[in-house]
């Protein structure tokens, strides 16, 4: 069965910490600068996952992320594998 609000659990509060350091890299903050400030807010208690509604609002391109799974490939690995 599918929990659809399971991400307002308080146990997923910091899911989307690495998400916001993304978010501020792209938007021109260096690297090192955005991990800090997000740590800081995560020590702080002022971290707001609320920002993403869910995970259907992310972008991501790269193999195996949310949007590109690539499980096409991983069925044709694994169909590849069991002949062998």
């Amino acid at each position: 069965e599918v929990k659809r609000d399971i991400l307002k659990d308080p146990k997923y509060k910091y899911l989307f910490t690495v998400e916001e350091v993304n978010r501020r890299v792209l938007a021109g903050v260096p690297f090192r600068e955005a991990y800090i400030s997000v740590g800081k807010e995560v020590n702080a208690g002022k971290f707001d996952s609320c920002t993403y509604n869910s995970v259907e609002e992310l972008h991501h391109t790269h193999k195996g992320s949310i949007g590109n799974l690539c499980t096409k490939e991983i069925a044709l690995k694994m169909e590849s594998a069991a002949k062998w």
